[in-house]
């Protein structure tokens, strides 16, 4: 098992985050309603490791997000010698897929496009970086986030196949009754 005290971290996450934003509550009272959610240790741990990276990987994204826009990250921007829009489009982006990736606890189907979308967002932060001969270790947080949203991504394509398998759908055009 990838977590020992499974429920106790979901209990957890459970009684600490704002549950009623997004419909987190809702998500959270389907894992801990053995009809909805695969019971074994491996879907109840990926489960519980899928809630724990989008809230910390929408935290980060939300919070860097509102520093872009607000002007807050603006030397950080001069010196990675970003246009002005961009960096804002970019902070745009990184909100509105924060936001996605909150809304994702009442959706699912968001979790994939979410993480891609902070896949390809790091990959241009990484780029960036080399493109101004940045030092590798100015490199290593956006390398993580990197990983860590190709995990989101990673996991909620496996959790929306073991769901088509558990509903016996066949298609893109299946939906459960």
């Amino acid at each position: 098992m990838v977590f020992g005290t499974s429920c106790r971290i979901c209990d957890f996450l459970y009684d600490i985050l704002p549950m009623g934003m997004f419909g987190i509550a809702s998500s959270m009272d389907a894992y801990r309603s053995s009809d909805v959610v695969d019971t074994t240790a491996k879907g109840s741990d990926m489960r519980i490791l899928s809630i724990a990276l989008r809230v910390l990987i929408g935290l980060i994204f939300a919070a860097q997000g509102i520093m872009k826009i607000t002007g807050v990250q603006n030397e950080w921007r001069d010196e990675l010698q970003v246009a002005t829009w961009f960096w804002i489009v970019t902070g745009v982006i990184q909100l509105a897929g924060a936001i996605g990736l909150f809304a994702s606890f009442r959706f699912e189907r968001l979790i994939v496009p979410g993480g891609l979308l902070f896949v390809v967002v790091m990959t241009g932060a990484i780029i960036q970086h080399i493109r101004i001969d940045d030092p590798v270790s100015h490199m290593i947080f956006p390398a993580v986030l990197l990983l860590l949203s190709g995990a989101i991504a990673a996991i909620g394509v496996q959790g929306s196949t073991e769901m088509s398998v558990a509903t016996g759908e066949t298609g893109q055009g299946a939906r459960p009754s």
